[in-house]
């Protein structure tokens, strides 16, 4: 079993982020990944939201995932999104692990380039899923109205 972890900083707030990182896997429930240059990994995702047991401060939920190539050359991968407040943003983390294909062989691809392929894949991924929360965060932003819309509100 081999053990990733990636993380990259979202510009939404930590209250809002994880229901959007589900939301992503909900509509993108057949994806494609970038795993090197513009080769693109065909990958068939599930995930779910479960109570995250890795933050013992405070209560919040997770994101599990799997991920499914169709390709048996390409490990499977199992593993859970968090997130977690961060100056003024919100981390996000994917963390999971995976099984090299193919016996010894496989092992030994996976040392000598494969687990670079699983992180870059990580990468792009997560960016893709950073894209959307901060997209979903700005639509939020713009429809609330603005102090002075508020204020005349509550003059009249």
């Amino acid at each position: 079993m081999k053990h990733v972890l990636r993380t990259t900083r979202v510009d939404a707030p930590f209250s809002t982020a994880i229901s959007h990182v589900a939301e992503f896997f909900s509509a993108h429930p057949r994806l494609r990944v970038e795993s090197l240059a513009s080769a693109r990994v065909p990958l068939t995702a599930e995930a779910r939201v479960i109570d995250d047991a890795t933050d013992a401060a405070r209560h919040h939920e997770a994101v599990l995932l799997f991920l499914r190539p169709k390709s048996r050359l390409i490990p499977h991968f199992k593993g859970a999104i968090t997130v977690r407040p961060h100056l003024c943003g919100t981390m996000l983390r994917i963390e999971g692990s995976y099984d090299p294909p193919g016996g010894v062989p496989g092992r030994v691809f996976d040392w000598l380039i494969g687990r670079w392929l699983a992180v870059i894949t990580l990468d792009h991924l997560l960016f893709n899923v950073k894209r959307v929360v901060e997209l979903r965060h700005r639509e939020f932003v713009r429809s609330c109205p603005s102090i002075d819309e508020l204020n005349k509100t509550a003059l009249h």
